[in-house]
């Protein structure tokens, strides 16, 4: 099923605001996003 719209707002959001708070933390998020993406494609 298509990915939810929300979801990669979320994913956007993450990346980009994580960016100054958590760094660390917006590593692993691309890679899953790529990989669902990857999926669906």
């Amino acid at each position: 099923k298509p990915i939810p719209l929300t979801m990669l707002i979320n994913i956007e959001e993450g990346t980009s605001t994580s960016k100054d708070k958590k760094p660390q933390r917006k590593i692993p998020r691309i890679p899953s996003a790529v990989d669902q993406l990857a999926s669906y494609n």
